[in-house]
């Protein structure tokens, strides 16, 4: 649905406050400014992290709807690795609006359940991802390469070097999912 706000969300939206899409539109662009401008900075980055404000500015508004969405679901879960992983794809900049950040995050929770799958990543982990999803194993792989993308290129530098050091270059998926999982797997003992 994030993926197709001006298709799908905001003419729904529209509909039942019977306007028109363009002003839904223009009134989620105008509190989403708001917000930033005017919203508590501590609450903001809890919600979207250090990278997205200070490297970024303001997000699109569906980076803004999906982070919202995403952190409401996430204290609804019960699962508390699955909060986990998706507050470190958060800081990492990982944005909540594209698949890749889904199948991220189930991707390092196989992961942190099995380490040997990092061993078979195309073979057997995104398979598995692709089945949870109804997908194909190659979309889950650029989605995901995708993903790593976005947060290399817009998160930042000090969050990724803690991760990842300051030496490396961009991860594989393979090297993020595991260095990702290893990290979390070490920090809150989970075995």
């Amino acid at each position: 649905l994030i993926n197709s706000m001006g298709k799908v969300l905001y003419p729904t939206v529209a509909k039942k406050y019977q306007t028109t899409t363009s002003r839904v539109e223009s009134a989620i662009r105008k509190a989403i400014e708001i917000a930033w401008d005017r919203g508590d900075a501590d609450v903001l980055n809890s919600y979207f992290g250090y990278t997205i404000q200070n490297n970024r500015g303001k997000t699109t508004p569906s980076e803004f709807i999906a982070q919202i969405a995403d952190h409401v679901l996430l204290e609804t879960e019960n699962d508390p690795w699955v909060i986990k992983v998706s507050d470190t794809l958060r800081q990492l900049g990982v944005p909540a609006d594209i698949k890749g950040h889904r199948y991220l995050r189930t991707a390092i929770l196989l992961t942190l359940k099995d380490s040997d799958l990092v061993d078979s990543v195309c073979q057997t982990l995104y398979p598995s991802v692709a089945k949870e999803y109804q997908t194909t194993a190659s979309s889950v792989a650029s989605a995901i390469r995708k993903a790593i993308e976005i947060a290399w290129d817009r998160g930042d530098v000090d969050t990724f070097a803690s991760y990842f050091g300051y030496n490396c270059g961009k991860p594989t998926n393979s090297e993020f999912i595991a260095m990702i999982a290893d990290i979390l797997r070490l920090k809150y003992r989970f075995f």
